[in-house]
């Protein structure tokens, strides 16, 4: 007789493969380009195997171009699909390990560790390797297969939901001109070193009635100049945050948080803050995100208290995934009402940036904010305030789930009132790691 659990895993993993195999042909087809001929050709002729479902030889010519000096994330992905295929689950497991090694492929990488351990009949370390692919993605497509998996796996709404997702980082860097906090264009006009680190972790709720699809989410951060110690800054975030599907295939988030920011060790700015959110996969890879964010600043500073008031923030943005570069575009619109008039400020801002993975752990990312910001004086002047804002990434892949994240940025405020002009150029290196 055949064993019941055993029986239970059979189906399980018939229904979870079929749901996979066309996210993976969609995967193993795209690959970057490689510069080595031999092993492009390689490349090429195992997709042609593939492609014929001949995944013995297509294997065989993946290894072959390993061999032959290829070492993309794409490589490794596609040694483990056609492992799986073949059944030497062995293989296909450090394959996908490699593969995560890529900070773009570790959450499709993720999931399909979860289908060899089911395999492997390991169903605790599958549910765990589901668990994180869920957490790390932003596809929805992926999102919906690693749901799926763990609700055929017995885990049902309730693991799903319990997922939880952290992320650490800490590093140095050099400031050459500090600025306070919260936006106060208050700049000291020296430079320093820092040391900073964040924590961050995003975890739902027991499920229950009054708690079904509610999130903690919750951020510490804290920045300590070696000198300017009076521009040290804490921040403690916390807020609950509900998710639930509406209309044609939109997502709505909703929630509450709070924020309160120190100073030099002193209390400074607390934010309540109101949030609604819709989210969209449009045809592709292309997500539209709709957002809105009342928020009440309250200066704890005295010196800062004629800045209390309400803030309105309206944005709208979009990510596409193109060739292997993902765009970024968004608007923002701000609308202050704070205590005295003559800082509620009307902005607009706009944005744009691309990432690119060009080899096996790196990922390049580049980008501009450009903000203007008008401001009426009850005197009758005006002010126009244009800040731009240029950033430079590089995040590397190291052993595991560390990355290193090599960032520069340059801020250049233009300012039609004197006083107001300011440049500023910061450059950080951090260690991070997401679990």
């Amino acid at each position: 007789m055949l064993n019941p659990m055993r029986y239970r895993l059979i189906i399980i993993m018939i229904a979870v493969c079929c749901l996979m195999t066309d996210y993976n042909n969609s995967w193993v087809m795209a690959a970057e380009k490689a510069t080595n001929p031999t092993t492009s050709t390689l490349f090429a002729e195992g997709v042609r195997y593939y492609r014929a479902k001949d995944f013995a030889r297509a294997l065989a010519c993946f290894q072959q171009a390993e061999k032959a000096g290829d070492n993309r994330p794409s490589l490794y992905y596609n040694i483990g699909v056609c492992a799986f295929k073949e059944g030497q689950y062995p293989i296909s497991r450090q394959a996908f390990l490699k593969t995560a090694e890529s900070a773009q492929m570790r959450p499709i990488a993720f999931y399909n560790l979860g289908l060899v351990s089911l395999k492997e009949n390991k169903q605790p370390e599958a549910k765990e390797w589901f668990t994180q692919a869920l957490n790390l993605t932003d596809d929805d497509k992926l999102q919906t297969l690693a749901s799926s998996a763990l609700q055929r796996m017995g885990a049902s709404n309730e693991a799903t939901h319990m997922a939880a997702a952290k992320y650490i980082s800490a590093g140095f860097g050099h400031d050459d001109n500090a600025e306070l906090a919260s936006d106060t264009s208050t700049t000291s006009g020296q430079g320093d070193c820092y040391a900073e680190a964040l924590f961050y972790f995003k975890s739902s709720l027991p499920q229950s009635t009054f708690t079904k699809n509610l999130q903690a989410r919750g951020t510490l951060y804290y920045q300590k100049y070696f000198d300017l110690v009076e521009y040290d800054l804490g921040m403690i975030t916390a807020g609950l945050f509900h998710t639930m599907p509406v209309g044609n295939n939109w997502q709505l988030e909703s929630g509450v948080d709070y924020s309160y920011l120190a100073q030099d060790g002193k209390n400074f700015e607390q934010i309540p803050s109101v949030n609604l959110q819709l989210k969209k996969y449009l045809a592709g890879r292309t997500r539209l995100n709709l957002g809105y964010r009342l928020s009440y600043l309250d200066f704890l500073d005295s010196q800062y208290r004629y800045l209390n008031g309400w803030r309105q923030r309206f944005e709208v943005d979009t990510s596409s995934k193109i060739k292997g570069f993902r765009l970024i575009l968004g608007y923002l619109l701000e609308l202050n009402d704070r205590d005295d008039d003559d800082y509620s400020a009307r902005r607009h801002q706009v944005k744009a940036g691309v990432s690119y993975t060009p080899f096996a752990r790196l990922n390049l990312f580049g980008g501009i904010k450009y903000r203007i910001s008008d401001y009426d004086y009850g005197t009758g002047a005006k002010r126009e305030d244009k800040r731009a804002i240029s950033t430079a990434k590089a995040t590397y892949g190291l052993s595991g789930k560390w990355d290193a994240i090599l960032e520069y940025q340059y801020t250049d405020n233009d300012s039609d009132m004197a006083g107001y002009d300011y440049t500023r150029k910061v450059v950080s290196l951090n260690i991070a790691r997401s679990f």
